[in-house]
């Protein structure tokens, strides 16, 4: 049985996946021409910032830096994944920033938007797939029941349970939010 950490972050990206799905389906929209919302959009977007940013990824991080530790060899092939986390943050911000600025108002160059959001789309999914299927196996065979109680004490300095709570209500409350909007606009 994986640590209450792994679970959460297994739990995360399955969470993740909810909302690229609906960020994908904005984009094919608005490729389309069709009514699209970006308020849901830039809801989505600030979500995977705030806690992407804050929460999940330094959580990984914690990982990456126990395997380089622990077991360097078993790291060797995740490096990359744990430097996409800057470039996913940058980009995230630089999205989020775009929907809000077109939200209050700017012009929209509707293509360019949608190639940038399915882009964006498709650089998550290959992100998480790559941690579903190499780093959380690894962590998984390798991390000893002494490495996960570190890691899960180092996770406890980073976030409260607290505010770990506070975020699974935010996902559960912007989910419940989307899926009332999709159901009043079809």
């Amino acid at each position: 049985m994986p640590s209450p950490l792994m679970q959460q972050l297994i739990a995360d990206h399955r969470n993740f996946a909810v909302f690229i799905d609906i960020l994908e389906g904005q984009a094919d929209r608005l490729e389309a021409g069709e009514r699209t919302d970006l308020e849901v959009v830039e809801a989505i977007l600030g979500y995977l910032h705030r806690y992407g940013d804050q929460c999940h990824h330094p959580r990984e991080d914690l990982l990456y830096a126990q395997l380089r530790q622990r077991h360097p060899q078993a790291s060797e092939g995740t490096s990359g994944l744990e430097a996409d986390h800057a470039q996913m943050h940058e980009a995230t911000k630089r999205l989020l920033h775009e929907v809000r600025t077109v939200c209050d108002g700017s012009e929209l160059d509707a293509y360019a938007l949608a190639q940038r959001l399915s882009g964006f789309v498709i650089h998550y999914r290959a992100h998480f797939d790559a941690e579903n299927e190499h780093l959380f196996p690894i962590a998984i065979a390798v991390f000893t029941p002494e490495d996960w109680k570190l890691i899960e004490r180092l996770a406890a300095i980073m976030t409260s349970a607290e505010r770990a709570m506070h975020v699974q209500e935010r996902f559960h409350a912007l989910r419940n939010y989307i899926h009332a909007i999709d159901r009043l606009n079809p």
